[in-house]
């Protein structure tokens, strides 16, 4: 059921915009943390970053608590269906993997960037 929610807003999103995979996957992630929150309409997501093939992703969520109040942004991570929140077992360990795997992701981008950079360069100067 929950992956026809998904699977909806999705498609409504696709209206303005076509959607990645990783758009996709992300918004696929929100939604599982959501279902682990108190008040799952009021979270707000920052800093959110995944990697499909390895099935993680993490950031940070800020959501209302029990008395109303926001509890400010506390670390998450997805990790193959399972999400850990802040102060759950393992979460240091699971987050430090999410964030090796977003710093090599980061690293390939930027390599990827300069080498189009240097191509585009020699190209302009014929060498």
């Amino acid at each position: 059921m929950r992956y026809l929610i998904v699977l909806s807003a999705l498609a409504l999103l696709g209206c303005g915009k076509p959607v990645s995979s990783e758009e996709a996957y992300i918004s696929f992630v929100q939604e599982q943390v959501r279902e682990r929150l108190r008040e799952p309409s009021s979270a707000v997501f920052r800093d959110v970053g995944g990697d499909r093939d390895s099935n993680t992703a993490c950031g940070e969520v800020n959501a209302r608590n029990g008395y109303g109040g926001m509890t400010g942004f506390e670390y998450f991570v997805y990790e193959n269906g399972r999400v850990r929140l802040d102060g759950d077992p393992g979460i240091t360990a699971a987050f430090q993997k999410c964030a090796a795997i977003q710093t090599r992701k980061a690293l390939a981008r930027r390599d990827a960037a300069e080498k189009a950079t240097a191509e585009i360069r020699s190209r302009s100067t014929g060498r």
